[in-house]
């Protein structure tokens, strides 16, 4: 169903045009993410027991499905259900990154926000500091290492993959696109606008 806002709905209708394949399956996953932040905000969920259970809420609020469908409908290939199925993991691990490297860069406005307007922090870092009960700098240095973990994991992976000659052209292309959107997410949130400006604490970026 198309929106009523008529700038949505000349997005619906260009998206639909560009790919009738994938365009229905990022619009639905756009209404996903959409609908759920209606129903249940995230910044009423600023306490967690465990980081776990942190980075298992983050896995919904970040909008997993709809960075999928994202990166499927820029690849612009088309797969059978079957062709997509092997790379659950894959897409898990390239969440993961993107949660903790959202989290660490947008750590210092989040906190400005708390401190300035009341805002709550939903953040991989904050729950780290608090749990562990360390300092904000060391909190950052664990969750890039952890990112360092991740990014291993991810690239032993798609290594695996590239070099499965049971996979055919249009898997390897969603691989490579998977790892290019993955590699692009330091670069943007190192360089966001709207997180560098509230920078504190430089990250110690080395391995």
């Amino acid at each position: 169903m198309k929106p009523k806002n008529k700038h949505m709905k000349r997005f619906f209708t260009e998206v639909l045009e560009c790919d009738p394949i994938l365009g229905p399956g990022l619009l639905q996953a756009i209404g996903l993410f959409v609908n759920a932040g209606r129903k249940k905000s995230p910044f009423k969920q600023d306490k967690y027991a465990t980081l776990a259970e942190y980075l298992d809420y983050r896995r919904h609020d970040i909008a997993k499905p709809f960075m999928i469908a994202a990166i499927r409908f820029g690849s612009g290939v088309h797969h059978t259900p079957e062709e997509i199925a092997p790379f659950d993991e894959l897409e898990d691990l390239y969440v993961q990154h993107s949660i903790l490297m959202n989290d660490l860069y947008s750590y210092d406005k989040e906190i400005y926000e708390a401190r300035t307007i009341n805002g709550s922090v939903v953040n991989a870092v904050h729950v780290i500091e608090k749990l562990m009960s360390v300092s904000p700098t060391l909190a950052k240095t664990i969750t890039r290492t952890m990112s360092f973990d991740v990014e291993k994991k991810y690239y032993a992976l798609s290594e695996k993959f590239m070099r499965d000659p049971s996979l055919n052209d249009k898997q390897r292309t969603y691989v490579i696109a998977l790892f290019d959107c993955l590699t692009g997410n330091l670069f943007h949130h190192a360089t966001l606008g709207r997180y560098s400006r509230y920078a504190e604490y430089p990250v110690d970026c080395r391995t």
